[in-house]
């Protein structure tokens, strides 16, 4: 790992370890944005700090859930950006505030629009992946090559896919979590229409820097400030096309956040 990558998982691993885990044992109470999604004060309080600490290594805009939520029209400077940290300060808000341990802070590091650094750190199990044009790195160790179709697939509620049960389909994974089972081999790929930059842009970047490949099922390139999109993560491209056929009915048309193609289960 270089020196910039190590100064990031060492900051993201400070403010886990001084903001959000104090607050995960108070079991802090649960808000509601404008659009629904949960929010606590801890969200707020891990993305100001993980701004200070990130723009100590690198002076360059922090784009964060909490603020493009206060602010959409950041989504527009993000895109044109020439350099940005990306965070979700506190990924799978809902396991975080009910004492499940799976949660996640998510950085990623781009320039002029391409993403090309990414830490996955999960500060209640002491647990990390860490993504650089060199390689994905999990708990210190190469990520090994992803293999096959395999049996199983990790996917969320926000796009209920018509799924063999034998397949061990797993739903409602935090974005984080879901990158984490399939970097160690639980799972073979992921399936999710809920995409934002801050949720999708750390798990593409280590994905593809583990070998994998994640596109849009649309077909379409998948774009730093894509919020209506859907992704599929698989092994390899010929991977990739036998699920979006198997689980997609090899539909690629367009996809918003409540799209369900033809035949899914309601």
């Amino acid at each position: 790992m270089d020196r910039f990558a190590a100064q990031v998982l060492d900051a993201v691993r400070a403010v886990g370890d001084t903001v959000v885990l104090p607050a995960f044992e108070a079991r802090p109470e649960i808000e509601r944005k404008g659009d629904g999604s949960l929010v606590t004060a801890a969200d707020r309080a891990a993305e100001a700090a993980l701004a200070r600490a990130l723009r100590a290594i690198v002076d360059a805009p922090v784009f964060g859930e909490e603020t493009i939520s206060e602010d959409p029209s950041l989504l527009w400077r993000l895109a044109v950006a020439d350099r940005a940290w990306i965070v979700d300060p506190i990924d799978g808000t809902k396991q975080f505030a009910t004492g499940d341990t799976r949660f996640s802070i998510l950085v990623a590091w781009a320039i002029h629009g391409e993403p090309i650094a990414s830490w996955i750190v999960h500060p209640a199990l002491g647990l990390h992946a860490v993504a650089t044009p060199a390689g994905c790195y999990v708990d210190g160790c190469p990520a090994g090559p992803p293999a096959g179709v395999g049996p199983t697939l990790a996917n969320f509620t926000h796009f209920p896919p018509r799924v063999p049960r034998d397949r061990g389909t797993e739903h409602d994974l935090n974005s984080g979590w879901a990158l984490r089972r399939l970097l160690v081999g639980e799972a073979s790929a992921h399936l999710t229409s809920h995409v934002t930059p801050w949720d999708s842009t750390a798990g593409i970047v280590a994905w593809r820097a583990a070998g994998g490949t994640v596109e849009r099922t649309d077909r379409r390139p998948w774009r730093l400030a894509d919020t209506e999109a859907a992704l599929l993560y698989a092994a390899d491209p010929q991977a990739w096309e036998i699920l979006h056929r198997d689980l997609l009915d090899g539909y690629d048309g367009p996809v918003g956040p409540s799209f369900r193609p033809p035949g899914f289960l309601a």
